[in-house]
């Protein structure tokens, strides 16, 4: 188990062999108290993206993405309490009585390894249920700090299996305007999606010789892709996110 805390917050994340439970409890700026309770269930043979990226014989970096796992819980702030997640009414006892029936998928992120001083990178993922096939597309997309290794973090899990993604992708964003529209393309036509923003969580931190900006949206993929053995599987407004991070650390 992990376990972090300060005086305002504090988080917990155990595993075990059918999943990850997450607690986390922390006080508003107002001055609510706020907690989440949610369960991200591993599927039995759902599979992930594991890669080492190398830069050099001491400069690498091993991550492990975890994407369409399904998710339930239970949110709070103040007496404001909301479930999400299709199982949460199962899974969460007492009278809940804003139980969210529709999908809920949880993106897991693991990396460990020695890191160049400065770095760009994308990463995207979401979740959701094809209109045409009724798969489950899990999408995981990365960028820019794999470029020249000759390795990627791409793929898509579909039904849970991993379909790995080779090729460099074809980002389409603005960074002045992060809310405006972000699409990511293969040129084999495997990929063709944008994300329509709803929200932008923008951090930036300059400490002189460290430094630290995010744009990470949040929103909703609508496109195709195309699985390994060629079905081609359409989604339309299923949730999810994507990022560009800037770091000197």
């Amino acid at each position: 188990p992990l376990h972090w805390s300060n005086p305002t917050t504090s988080v917990s994340i155990t595993d075990d062999s059918a999943g990850t439970t997450i607690a986390a409890h922390w006080v508003e700026a107002d001055g609510r108290s706020a907690s989440l309770e949610a369960r991200v269930d591993l599927p039995a043979g759902h599979q992930s993206l594991n890669v080492v990226i190398p830069w050099s014989a001491k400069r690498f970096q091993f991550t492990s993405k975890h994407q369409a796992r399904p998710a339930h819980g239970v949110f709070k702030v103040g007496d404001e309490e909301h479930c999400f997640g299709a199982s949460a009414e199962r899974s969460i006892s007492g009278d809940r009585p804003e139980v969210d029936h529709s999908e809920a998928w949880g993106v897991l992120d693991v990396g460990r390894g020695r890191w160049r001083y400065s770095n760009r990178w994308n990463w995207a993922g979401g979740a959701g249920l094809a209109l045409d096939t009724g798969s489950v597309v899990g999408l995981q997309f990365g960028g820019k700090w794999t470029e020249g290794t000759g390795f990627t973090e791409n793929g898509l899990i579909i039904d849970g299996v991993l379909n790995k993604i080779g090729a460099e992708l074809e980002w389409t964003y603005n960074w002045d305007r992060p809310l405006d529209p972000w699409t990511v393309r293969g040129a084999d036509g495997a990929v063709d999606l944008v994300l329509a923003p709803k929200y932008d969580r923008h951090s930036k931190v300059n400490a002189g010789v460290l430094a630290m900006e995010v744009h990470q949206v949040f929103g909703c993929w609508t496109g195709t892709v195309r699985s390994d053995d060629g079905v081609s599987h359409r989604v339309e407004g299923i949730q999810g996110f994507a990022e560009e991070a800037r770091n000197r650390w």
